[in-house]
C-alpha cells in the first residue's frame, strides 16, 4: 500500500509540473511584446556554440493564424523568418538568438499597421545603419539610422515634392542642411540645433552648388588630414613592434612574437608603400 501510495503521489506531481510547463510554454509562444523590440533583444549570455538553424517551423495563434514562420535554432528565432505581430506590423527578414538583426546579405523589411514601410538595417532589435523609411503619406526618408531615430546624413523627401537634405541627431534635424523645391531646385539654407531651426537663408540653384562643392572640399580635407594621422600612428606602431622582434632572440618561438609578426604584416599591408613611392609608380 505505502508503495502505491508513493507511486500515485509521484504520477500527480509529475501531471501537475507538465501542465504548468505547457501553460507557461503556451503563454510564452502566444503572447507577443507590444513593443518592436522583444525581451529576446535584451543583453544575455552567449552560447558557446550557435548551432545551425536548418530547423524551419511555424508558430500559431490561437485562432490559428499563422505569428512566426521561419528557421529555429534550439529555442531561438535564428536565420531568415517571417514574424506577424497582433496589431497587424508584419518584419520579414533576420534573426540572431531571437533577436531581429540584419545581415550584410540580408534584406530586412518591416510593413508596420499604420502602412509605414522600413527596408534596411536592424541591430538588436532596432532600426540601425542605413536604411529607407517609406511613410504612409508618401513622404520618403534614405539614410542613416540609429536606435530607431534617423541619424547622421540623410535625404528626407516629402510628398509635395520639396526635399531635406542634412544631418540627423536622435531623429531630429542638427546642423547645416538644404532644404530645396525638388532634388535640383532652388530653396534654402538652413541651420538646425537638435530639432530648432536657428536660420535660414533663400538662395538660387546656383548657389547651393557652390555651398554643396564648398562641403565637398572640407569633407576631403579633413579625410585627408584623419589618413595623414592614421598613418603616422600606425608608423610609430610598426617601429615600436621591430624594436620588440629585435630584442627577441633568433631562436625564440612562442605566442607572443607570433601575434607581433602577424600584427606587422597587417599594418605593412594596411601602409602600402610610402606616399613618394605612390607618386613615382604613377
Amino acid at each position: 500500500m505505502p508503495i502505491v501510495r508513493r507511486a500515485l503521489l509521484a504520477f500527480c506531481i509529475a501531471s501537475t509540473r507538465a501542465s504548468q510547463f505547457i501553460v507557461s510554454e503556451a503563454t510564452f509562444a502566444f503572447q507577443p511584446s507590444r513593443k518592436m523590440k522583444h525581451d529576446d533583444c535584451k543583453k544575455k549570455k552567449k552560447p558557446a556554440s550557435l548551432g545551425t538553424s536548418d530547423r524551419v517551423g511555424v508558430t500559431t495563434y490561437y485562432d490559428g493564424t499563422p505569428r512566426y514562420d521561419g528557421s529555429w535554432d534550439t529555442f531561438s528565432r535564428q536565420g531568415n523568418g517571417t514574424f506577424k505581430f497582433t496589431s497587424g506590423t508584419v518584419y520579414e527578414g533576420n534573426w540572431t538568438l531571437g533577436c531581429i538583426q540584419s545581415t550584410s546579405d540580408t534584406i530586412c523589411k518591416c510593413q508596420f499597421r499604420n502602412g509605414d514601410v522600413y527596408e534596411g538595417e536592424w541591430a538588436n532589435g532596432e532600426m540601425s545603419g542605413q536604411g529607407e523609411y517609406r511613410y504612409a503619406n508618401g513622404d520618403v526618408y534614405k539614410g542613416g539610422w540609429a536606435h530607431s531615430k534617423r541619424q547622421g546624413s540623410g535625404v528626407y523627401k516629402y510628398s509635395n515634392g520639396w526635399v531635406h537634405l542634412g544631418a540627423w541627431l536622435e531623429g531630429k534635424k542638427h546642423g547645416e542642411s538644404f532644404f530645396t523645391n525638388g532634388e535640383d531646385g532652388p530653396g534654402f539654407i538652413e541651420d538646425w540645433k537638435i530639432g530648432t531651426s536657428l536660420t535660414r537663408q533663400a538662395v538660387t540653384v546656383e548657389e547651393i552648388l557652390a555651398r554643396k562643392e564648398e562641403i565637398r572640399e572640407e569633407e576631403a580635407a579633413k579625410k585627408a588630414e584623419e589618413d595623414r594621422l592614421a598613418r603616422i600612428a600606425k608608423t610609430k606602431e610598426v617601429e615600436e613592434i621591430k624594436g620588440k622582434l629585435e630584442a627577441f632572440d633568433d631562436k625564440y618561438e612562442g605566442e607572443d612574437k607570433d601575434a607581433l609578426v602577424a600584427r606587422l604584416a597587417q599594418l605593412e599591408e594596411e601602409l602600402g608603400p610610402p606616399p613618394e613611392e605612390e607618386a613615382a609608380t604613377e
